[in-house]
Parts: C-alpha cells; structure tokens; sequence
C-alpha cells in the first residue's frame, strides 16, 4: 500500500485569504490526494518552530515569514512551500514561494476604472506594508499618462481594532474623500478599506458610486457584502496560489524538480467582480455611457453597431465618433470585448459546456466564438479554462 504523505498546513484559517488557500489545496487533493493533513483552526500568527524538531511528516506549506522555520525545515530535509507575501521574507531564502502578483492587480483596477472613463484617481494604501506599495505603484503607473489627478491616502492597519485611533482615521479618511475632484474612481488596498472609504463617502453625503467609485481587493465576501453599496473587489485567484502551493510540494515529496528555478512564482489575478460600488460609467459624454452600458447589458453574437446607435438614438457615424473621442475604441471593438468578457466568466465560474455557452450568448457557431475568443486572449476556451481552474 502507497505511503500517505504526512503535510502541516500552517495557514490561518481566521481570514478569508488563508481559507482560499486551503479550498485550492483542497482542490488539488480532489485528484492527487490523498495525504494525511495536520491542520488547525488559529489566527494569522506565527507560532514557535519548535514542532519541527520532533515532527516526522513529509512536507510543510505555510504563511509564516519565520526563518527559523525555514532553516529547522531544511535541516531536517523537510520539502517546504512558502505562500506568504515574497517580500516580507528574508531575500537569501532560496525556497519555493507562490504569490499572488501585486503589480498585475494593480494595473486590472486600473483598467476597470478606465474603461469606464474615469480621469480623476484616488488610491488608498496601508501603512508600512510592501504588497499595498506594489499595488499602489502599478496603479499609479498604469493611469499617469491619461490621469487628471491621482490621490493618494495612508491608513495605518494597526488601527483596524483601536476604536478612537481608527475613529480619528476614519475623519481623516472624510476630509480626504471631500477634497477628491469628482467624479472619481478609488482603489482600495484591501476590501477592509474600501468598506472603509464607502464609510466615509456616506459620512460626507457623497454618492457611491455616482460621485465617488470604490474598488477594493481581495473578494472578501463578508467586507463586500457589508459593505453599502456592496463593494466591487479584484479577485487575486487564491485559490490557484493554494492549488500551485500543493502541487509544488507534491512534486517536492516525491524528489522531482517543480519546474520552477526562480522563486516566487506569480499566480496572475483573475478579474475584478464588479459590483454597486463601482457599476457606473463616468464618460462626459452621456450618448458614450449609455451605449456602453447597453453593450454591456445585451452583448451576444447577433448584437450590432446599428442597434446600439438606435438604442442611444444617433447615427453610427456619431457613435463611432464618440467611441474614438472617448475610448480611443470603436463600438464594434467593445461589442467583442463585452462578449469576451461574458464567455471568460462563464468558462470560470460555471460548468456549461463550450456549446452551451454559445448558445447561451447567442453565437451562431462554437467555431465563432472560439475564433474570436482566441483571437482576443491568444488561448482557446478549452487552454484558459484550464490554464485558470483548478484541475
């Protein structure tokens, strides 16, 4: 009978984020499993290494930045997979560690606020802490070129449970929002502060998102839905960090090489699930925001520019004139767009063959919607719904 692997996960299991990286490591179990999981229920502490010593498993994957750890794991020879933020480790460390990537993360929120027209910027960042600082500056690098203005303010995460110092933040955080030029369009760092800066936007009678559009990061599903109005978030796709974590040490357990000489691997975000806080388009031009939340709306294979043009009520040469004054875009372009978007969800979030969902969004063809699919993204729907699920 095959040995069953023995594997500490030292993952909270307190916060969300740590929750996903067990559901992707469980995924992955699904169908390389099984091993013999020693796991507990705790916070996002770091406990004493001294476990180690007297511990007989296989393989360890764990969130702490401890360096004793590492250094009694590798002592022993035990494989050992690291899925905390890269840069809170020591740099000598040459041990496999899987990230979600800040940078990209920054940039899609970006894109999200500039697709639908935004020209002033805002970023809320967390104090002393390196992954806000590559979110922010990705953010800001992204939107420079086309900004009007971007704002920056701090909040110092230590607060989040110190009544008075997180009631003096959070008017600090009001002024802030009234001095913004609006409309404008906010990232928050992490969800805990966008449920935040939509606090203070109601603190000071100003419209989310009307007036003020607020993304956070993360997809916390408690912070999103208490939040009011719900909060848009990135999806940072842990899950697959946990999934690609589990993986790694597997090959690891059995002495084969991971595929992977430079460490951290970047797992890449997988989207921005929209939702009130940020379901508005900011555009001047009001003929340009309607027809783009008609697109949005109704967007299939049998959807033209001319509906669209008679939706709004103008001609197709207007229209398209807008759409490259504003978009720099044509319809038809964001028509496709709108459609790939649409196919993208459903590859991820549902189990419809590639058949019903052509069906489903009116392509005469699956052929068709694969071309165009393919032409858009540069992979089949068969490469990214696997390249992007967990399997």
């Amino acid at each position: 009978m095959p040995k069953i692997p023995r594997v500490s996960l030292h993952i909270e299991t307190s916060k969300q984020h740590g929750r996903d990286l067990l559901l992707g490591i469980g995924r992955f179990l699904e169908t390389h499993g099984p091993w013999s999981v020693s796991l507990s229920e705790r916070g996002q502490i770091d406990i004493s290494p001294d476990w180690i010593r007297g511990w007989n498993g296989d393989g360890i994957i764990t969130r702490s930045t401890s360096r004793e750890m590492m250094d009694l794991a590798h002592e022993r020879g035990i494989p050992l997979v690291n899925v905390s933020y890269h840069g809170n480790l020591d740099p000598t460390l040459k041990i496999p560690c899987v990230n979600a990537d800040q940078a990209a993360t920054g940039r899609m929120v970006a894109e999200h606020f500039e697709r639908r027209g935004f020209v002033h910027f805002g970023f809320v960042h967390a104090e002393g802490a390196r992954w806000s600082e590559e979110r922010r500056d990705a953010f800001i690098s992204h939107l420079e070129p086309k900004a009007l203005s971007i704002e920056t303010f701090t909040l110092d995460p230590t607060h989040e449970a110190q009544g008075a110092a997180w009631e003096e933040d959070q008017q600090e955080l009001c002024r802030w929002i009234e001095s913004l030029p609006i409309p404008c369009a906010v990232m928050a760092t992490y969800d805990v502060f966008g449920a935040r800066v939509l606090d203070a936007c109601r603190r000071v009678g100003k419209s989310a998102p009307n007036e003020v559009a607020v993304v956070g990061c993360d997809n916390d599903p408690l912070f999103c839905a208490i939040s009011w109005p719900p909060l848009s978030s990135a999806e940072q796709n842990v899950e697959r960090i946990g999934f690609e974590s589990a993986r790694i040490l597997n090959q690891l357990m059995l002495n084969e090489h991971p595929g992977q000489d430079q460490w951290p691997l970047f797992i890449e975000p997988s989207g921005v699930i929209t939702r009130s806080s940020s379901e508005i388009f900011a555009f001047d031009d009001r003929r340009t925001a309607n027809a783009l939340r008609f697109i949005r709306d109704q967007a299939n294979d049998k959807l033209t520019v001319n509906e669209v043009a008679a939706h709004v009520g103008i001609s197709r040469r207007e229209l398209e004139r807008a759409f490259r004054k504003q978009l720099d875009s044509s319809p038809y372009k964001e028509i496709q767009r709108a459609r790939i978007t649409k196919v993208s969800n459903l590859l991820l979030q549902t189990d419809l063959t590639l058949e019903q969902i052509s069906d489903r969004l009116g392509f005469r063809e699956v052929s068709n919607m694969a071309s165009l699919f393919k032409k858009q993204t540069g992979h089949s729907p068969g490469e990214f719904r696997r390249m992007n699920r967990l399997s």
